[in-house]
């Protein structure tokens, strides 16, 4: 882990949701193995300057929320540059919405946002939503590269799209992986 950050008590804002976007982007630009030998290794987040990231050094971000995680994710994004990591999120929402939040997303945030779907190249500057219905998303690595990938299988803990299989198909490249939960997902 580069960093983790608890849930405040009193509720999530937009100042807290624009603190993860400066955190997931630091965590992006770390060397996980450096920061492991080095004890008491202190990541600022507010020394973060995005004009300066140019690469993600074969960094994935992958995002969970819940359907509570609208707002969330719209914050997120917004503070993302256009160069930001590829990112892949799993949001509980109905597949029927999320056409239209993919929509809102481009409108609003300066990242390209598509619904993923097999075979996707997941690059920097792009988010790819899962679209859910009756299939998971996953990603697989080849060489540098990251993709999507649909997972047939039943619900997971009552989801579809499911951030745990979204989450459990990086495993083998976790090394390459920034993880976040944005919003409370029940037991998924």
């Amino acid at each position: 882990a580069v960093d983790v950050q608890v849930k405040p008590a009193d509720g999530i804002d937009t100042q807290f949701i624009q603190s993860m976007a400066r955190r997931l982007l630091t965590a992006a630009r770390s060397n996980r193995f450096k920061a492991t030998r080095r004890p008491g290794l202190k990541i600022d987040p507010e020394k973060f300057v995005p004009a300066k990231l140019d690469r993600w050094n074969g960094k994935l971000a992958l995002v969970g929320a819940s359907t509570g995680g609208v707002a969330a994710i719209e914050t997120l994004l917004s503070a993302m540059p256009e160069n930001c990591p590829p990112m892949v999120i799993a949001q509980h929402m109905p597949s029927s919405f999320l056409v239209s939040f993919v929509d809102r997303l481009n409108e609003k945030c300066p990242v390209k946002v598509f619904l993923a779907r097999d075979g996707l190249q997941v690059l920097p500057g792009t988010v790819c939503l899962a679209p859910g219905g009756d299939v998971h998303t996953g990603v697989v690595r080849r060489g540098a590269n990251f993709y999507c990938s649909e997972i047939h299988g039943p619900k997971r803990n009552g989801h579809y799209p499911s951030v745990d299989e979204l989450f459990l198909s990086a495993t083998d490249f976790a090394e390459r992986v920034i993880a976040v939960i944005l919003t409370g997902l029940g037991r998924d």
